[in-house]
């Protein structure tokens, strides 16, 4: 199930070849030799593939082999695929929707305490502030004070406080946007996916006025966090990114044990 120690082999050396674990779906072995050959080439989205027979010759596979080697790019969101005559596989960026629904199923089944979501943050938001200092541009911040703006009075219903929360997870998300780094981007925006799936609905139960008081806070703090911003001070960026996330944690895990208390008494 791997590539035969042939001729073959040598060929596979244009596609940057150099590891071959045994033990290993024939597919699989392709798709890395693929992969190298991508990285190795500096190919671009946009590029295209060799053609399937191509590709069959090329690494001595069979069609169903090098269709399921594609199949698996395609689900990676390596390649896509079209048919017809001017048809084959093209390079393309993966998109971040998919690279973000493919880790967070590497959680799915995993029990994990909120506090541990939350230690996370406490790591990646101080830094992830202080790094969009000076990388804020004018749609950045009508984006910023347009969440401000949502969140500038007190809810009135529970589905406007829901309505606020979320809105207070998009101005993270939004600096997450900004980032210069994009590991420190991609991973900040996961954690705010996570929050946002898991930990507004383990809140649902939160009074009104315990999520204004919350909302309050919040809003101070992101003002805060803008005039900073627009004063490029990255340690008081960093500062007060801490402390806010600081005290977002002490109040998720009050009302997450209040929550847990109420239903446990249903």
């Amino acid at each position: 199930m791997y590539l035969k120690e042939n001729t073959a082999a040598a060929e596979t050396a244009d596609f940057g070849l150099t590891y071959r674990p045994r033990y290993q779906k024939r597919s699989d072995v392709i798709v890395q030799a693929i992969k190298q050959w991508m990285v190795s080439n500096r190919k671009k989205p946009g590029d295209r593939l060799p053609k399937e027979k191509e590709l069959m010759d090329l690494f001595q596979a069979s069609k169903g082999v090098i269709r399921e080697t594609l199949k698996s790019m395609e689900v990676q969101g390596l390649i896509t695929i079209s048919t017809g005559p001017n048809g084959g596989a093209v390079l393309c960026k993966v998109p971040q929707e998919t690279a973000m629904g493919l880790l967070a199923n590497y959680f799915f089944y995993q029990q994990f305490e909120v506090s541990e979501i939350y230690e996370m943050s406490k790591i990646l938001e101080p830094t992830l502030s202080a790094s969009v200092v000076g990388h804020l541009t004018r749609e950045h911040f009508d984006a910023l004070n347009e969440v401000v703006q949502t969140c500038s009075h007190p809810a009135q219903t529970q589905e406007e406080g829901q309505e606020q929360f979320m809105a207070e997870v998009k101005f993270h998300e939004l600096l997450a946007d900004a980032c210069p780094n994009p590991f420190l981007s991609f991973f900040s925006k996961f954690m705010k996916t996570v929050i946002r799936d898991l930990i507004v609905f383990k809140l649902m139960g939160v009074d009104l006025a315990s999520q204004n008081q919350f909302a309050a806070s919040n809003l101070a703090y992101h003002r805060k966090l803008i005039d900073a911003y627009q004063r490029k001070d990255r340690k008081a960026a960093f500062d007060l990114m801490k402390d806010h996330v600081d005290e977002v944690i002490a109040w998720v895990l009050k009302n997450e044990a209040i929550v847990e208390k109420k239903f446990l008494h249903l």
